[in-house]
């Protein structure tokens, strides 16, 4: 009885790690390169202007989970994500920011074609600019989605 007990636990895991991995946002094999033209936050981290990409964080086994990390490779951020289906599909890879005052928060991530996106929650920082009454406006910096080439490791 337990090793059917076993059996139908790792089946029932494995359905709900199969329904995760089926609503993973931006594909693992996916890498979105970006030049943000201003400083922008993600999550507690302020980053200067410059050249980024983003991908799913596959390190972490959660698809949800992001990298952003700089040209330079010098700055990278994880940050966690929600999905978020668009009004309509998204024509073109972009990353949108929202402007409180005079701060960029990123806040998500839709690659062009894709039904869905990610979703960044808002950090401390940006409820509380809104908290004054400070209003939200919508930017967003066009990118460009390419396959991520995964390096094969020689034995």
């Amino acid at each position: 009885m337990k090793f059917v007990s076993k059996v139908f636990m790792a089946l029932c895991l494995s359905l709900c790690f199969g329904a995760v991995a089926a609503n993973a946002q931006v594909e693992s094999d996916v890498t979105i390169e970006a030049n943000i033209p201003h400083s922008f936050v993600v999550e507690k981290t302020t980053l200067p202007a410059g050249k980024y990409t983003v991908k799913a964080a596959d390190a972490f086994g959660d698809p949800n989970v992001m990298e952003i990390r700089s040209a330079s490779g010098h700055t990278a951020v994880y940050f966690e994500t929600e999905g978020v289906q668009p009004k309509q599909t998204p024509a073109k890879t972009e990353l949108v920011f929202d402007k409180v005052g005079d701060t960029y928060f990123l806040s998500e991530v839709f690659v062009g074609g894709d039904e869905t996106g990610n979703r960044l929650s808002k950090s401390r920082m940006e409820e509380r600019l809104e908290g004054k009454g400070m209003t939200a406006e919508r930017h967003s910096v066009a990118a460009l989605a390419k396959p991520f080439k995964k390096v094969a490791k020689k034995l």
